[in-house]
């Protein structure tokens, strides 16, 4: 089961997520199917698709089988592609 932050809820607010249209589903898909980019502790930043030249970053948590969504974000295709590559 998902969970948002209260600082994840209001990224919902920014300008930027909502030119973007992201939405929970999104955001769900992300942590699903994406490509991890880095594990921290028990903190994943995970990567996936948003458009041709976006991708959508994900910071999550895991516990048990509870997901709680830190923080998420837009970035320019490539930017964080390039670290699983290295």
């Amino acid at each position: 089961m998902f969970f948002y932050t209260r600082h994840a809820r209001d990224k919902f607010k920014d300008k930027e997520v909502r030119n973007f249209r992201i939405d929970k589903k999104q955001i769900e898909d992300v942590v699903k199917t994406g490509l991890i980019v880095e594990i921290e502790g028990d903190v994943t930043t995970i990567v996936g698709a948003l458009d041709k030249n976006h991708s959508l970053c994900v910071v999550y948590k895991t516990k048990g089988e509870d997901i709680k969504i830190i923080t998420f974000f837009p970035a320019k295709k490539g930017r964080y592609e390039r670290k699983i590559l290295q």
